[in-house]
């Protein structure tokens, strides 16, 4: 994410900042959102195991794209709080 941060009589600042989202499917078609934590630590557990063909890995990626319109609307809204925190 990335914010500027607008002070009084200040410079305007930058900032960057790197979040570690995760879901799971439902068999309905939705989502659920895991812990911060559990993202965490499914990521450091992540292991490559091999390259995928060329042709799974377009699969992979058509399938996130056709994801994209539900999570665009659930990552807006974890940005967004984040967002009401940080202020």
């Amino acid at each position: 994410m990335r914010y500027l941060v607008e002070q009084p009589a200040r410079i305007p600042l930058f900032s960057e900042e790197v979040r570690v989202l995760a879901f799971s499917p439902r068999e309905d078609g939705t989502f659920t959102w895991l812990e911060e934590d559990e993202a965490l630590r499914l990521l450091a557990e992540a292991r490559p195991d091999a390259n995928l063909p060329l042709p799974e890995k377009h699969a992979m990626v058509a399938a996130a794209l056709e994801e994209w319109p539900a999570l665009e609307e659930a990552l807006t809204e974890k940005v967004e709080q984040r967002a009401s925190d940080l202020e």
